[in-house]
């Protein structure tokens, strides 16, 4: 267990505390007292744990006491987005569409129509709203960010949801021949979504491969390799083996 704690930088919280022997004691039988259950955690989380210790009148079996730990969790309350106006994808703009963008305003020459300065002003500035929402788009705000989204498309969009509407139908489907029918179409459009997804995620790796060849695609690069660092920070993740020998 100490080589497991030094391998993974853990900490024995049981170590922590100054205890009597009745706190400490996990296992008794007849003159033998014993400490075999421990708490370990990793060592930026030490000042969370408050205390620990046995609870000498809980028993797990007859000879196994119960140990407890006490930790103060500070957990920020989770907020609801709200829902507003969408707004413009101005971080969008290129050489390309910038170009069609200005002829896009010239063309409606809002400004030409107005009599004095402050019409012309709300005149030019609605203009250049209402043709950027058409060139560039407008952003999804409110709600929860999509699982995947940046490899979702409308038709994996139309796939999905025909998987979803075959589920429904075979979950309400009540007599047994038309279980089976259901059953057969949720399975194939199922897997029709599957394949579209495959196909999504290929294509939307191939995009960003040949993004981070870019200079533009330095930053991607180091949030990439950040994101890997962190991942290799779980304890499911197996960062040494040691042999007999250690």
């Amino acid at each position: 267990m100490l080589d497991f704690a030094v391998a993974y930088d853990l900490l024995v919280v049981n170590s922590f505390f100054k205890k009597k022997e009745d706190h400490l004691v996990t296992f008794r039988s007849g003159s033998l007292r014993t400490q075999i259950d421990f708490f370990l955690t990793r060592a930026d989380s030490r000042r969370l744990c408050k205390d620990c210790k046995v609870i000498r009148s809980e028993y797990i079996g007859s000879q196994h006491r119960l140990l407890v730990l006490d930790m103060e969790l500070k957990c920020s309350r989770w907020r609801k987005r709200r829902v507003g106006d969408p707004r413009v994808k101005w971080w969008t703009l290129s050489k390309e569409n910038a170009k069609f963008l200005s002829e896009r305003i010239t063309e409606e020459g809002a400004c030409r129509m107005a009599e004095d300065a402050d019409a012309m002003w709300k005149a030019m500035a609605d203009s250049i709203r209402r043709s950027a929402i058409e060139v560039l788009g407008t952003s999804r705000r409110g709600g929860h960010k999509i699982e995947g989204a940046w490899w979702w498309n409308e038709e994996v969009k139309e796939k999905v949801g025909e998987k979803k509407e075959a589920f429904a139908i075979f979950m309400n489907s009540g007599a047994e021949g038309e279980r089976d029918v259901s059953r057969a179409r949720y399975k194939a459009a199922k897997k029709i979504a599957k394949k579209v997804v495959a196909v999504a995620k290929s294509l939307a790796y191939d995009r960003l491969y040949c993004r981070l060849g870019t200079k533009e695609g330095e930053k991607e690069v180091f949030k990439l390799a950040r994101t890997r660092e962190r991942r290799t920070r779980d304890l499911d993740v197996i960062r040494c083996i040691k042999d007999e020998n250690g």
